[in-house]
């Protein structure tokens, strides 16, 4: 849905995604929603940046999923992580957000039993983390006679 976007402003997507895709849990429509709210505030924070790179990598572990979204952008100013997920929070410029991206995203990782956390790289880029549960293992069939 973003790619033109990402493709018009010139930035390079890296996928790191498994040969086997998991499967969890979730509304799809939702999901793709915190997807495109991550995506396009990695597109806006890179608007100024030289080398423009968004890397998404899907990796299953025991009983979670881990989703991460990073970008080249210029990362979260210091001391402001802690604050990202509030509504009507936003760091963007007046006029060019609502604050309400990541806060909508937090809430429906958490409605999905995950969890979403930032890691801050200042001058080189943000990292978000979102660990989403795996649907439980199935039980051996039992033998029906």
């Amino acid at each position: 849905l973003v790619h033109e976007q990402l493709r018009l402003r010139e930035i390079e997507v890296e996928l790191d995604l498994p040969s086997e895709e998991p499967e969890v849990i979730g509304n799809p429509i939702q999901l793709e929603q915190v997807f495109i709210n991550l995506l396009t505030n990695a597109r806006d924070a890179m608007a100024r940046s030289v080398h423009k790179i968004i890397r998404i990598s899907c990796q299953p572990g025991e009983g979670v999923v881990d989703l991460t979204f990073s970008d080249t952008g210029p990362g979260i100013p210091e001391g402001l992580e802690q604050r990202i997920f509030d509504p009507f929070f936003t760091t963007k410029d007046v006029g060019s957000g609502t604050g309400l991206g990541l806060s909508i995203t937090y809430g429906i990782i958490k409605e999905h039993g995950g969890t979403i956390s930032v890691a801050n790289r200042p001058g080189e880029g943000a990292t978000f983390l979102i660990q989403l549960p795996l649907p439980p293992d199935p039980g051996p069939e039992e033998t029906v006679r």
